[in-house]
C-alpha cells in the first residue's frame, strides 16, 4: 500500500458507525448550506440616488462544503480532526470565532484527501477479513446518501436566496412603508402570473404543432 499520512485499518471499520439517522442528516444539511453558501461579487452598484443597496445573491463555497464532507467521514469512521474556526459577527457588532462542527479543518482536509481516504475504503471492499467488506459497503453507501442530502439542501437554500422575489421583498422592506410595499408586491405577483400564463401558452403551442408533425 501506498505511504498514506491517514490509514484506514480494519479495526476503524469495526469501530465505525454504518449509519446516521435521517432527522439528523436533514438538520446537519440545513446547517451545511447556510455556512456553504457565500454572498456573491455584486453586479450592480452599491447604491442608487441613496436608496440601500440590493441584496447580494448567493453561490456554493465548495472548498468549505469539501472540509464538510471529509469531517463527516470521519464521523463516520469515528477519527477525531481539527475543525475549522468561522468568524462570525457578534450581538454588539463585534466579530467572534465559532468552531464549525464536522467542517475538517483545511490542512488537516489536506492530508486525509492527499491519503485518498475514499479509495481506501473502497479497496476495502476487498477486504478478507470477517466483517469489514459488507460494513464498508454500508458505511459507503450511507455517506453518499448523506452527501446527496447536502447537495440538495445547498440547491434548495440558493434558489430561495436568489429568488428574484425574495430578493425584491427583502429589498423593498429596507426603505418602503407596508402599504408601498404591499403594493408593489402586488404588482410583482401579478407580472409573475401573466408570465406563467404566456409560459403556458408557449408550452400548448408546442404540444400542438408536436401533435401535427406526428401525424
Amino acid at each position: 500500500m501506498a505511504e498514506y499520512e491517514i490509514i484506514i485499518t480494519a479495526e476503524d471499520i469495526a469501530n465505525a458507525t454504518s449509519y446516521v439517522t435521517v432527522a439528523e442528516k436533514k438538520r446537519v444539511s440545513q446547517g451545511i448550506a447556510f455556512f456553504c453558501c457565500e454572498a456573491a461579487a455584486p453586479t450592480a452598484p452599491e447604491s442608487l440616488n441613496g436608496l440601500p443597496t440590493l441584496p447580494f445573491m448567493v453561490q456554493e463555497d465548495r472548498k468549505l462544503r469539501q472540509q464538510f464532507q471529509m469531517g463527516l467521514l470521519a464521523d463516520y469512521l469515528g477519527i477525531e480532526y481539527p475543525v475549522e474556526v468561522a468568524v462570525l459577527p457578534g450581538a454588539e457588532g463585534e466579530e467572534a470565532e465559532q468552531p464549525l462542527t464536522h467542517c475538517m479543518a483545511e490542512e488537516e482536509y489536506d492530508r486525509w484527501a492527499g491519503s485518498h481516504v475514499l479509495n481506501q475504503l473502497e479497496r476495502l471492499k476487498k477486504s478478507k477479513e470477517s466483517g469489514v467488506c459488507d460494513k464498508v459497503y454500508d458505511i459507503l453507501y450511507d455517506y453518499k446518501n448523506y452527501e446527496n442530502m447536502i447537495s440538495v439542501a445547498i440547491r434548495d437554500y440558493m434558489a430561495i436566496q436568489n429568488d428574484p422575489l425574495n430578493r425584491a421583498a427583502e429589498y423593498i422592506s429596507k426603505f418602503a412603508t407596508e402599504e408601498a410595499a404591499q403594493a408593489v408586491m402586488q404588482a410583482l405577483m401579478q407580472s409573475k402570473g401573466e408570465l406563467n400564463e404566456a409560459l403556458n401558452e408557449v408550452d400548448e403551442y408546442k404540444k400542438q404543432k408536436q401533435g401535427e408533425s406526428d401525424e
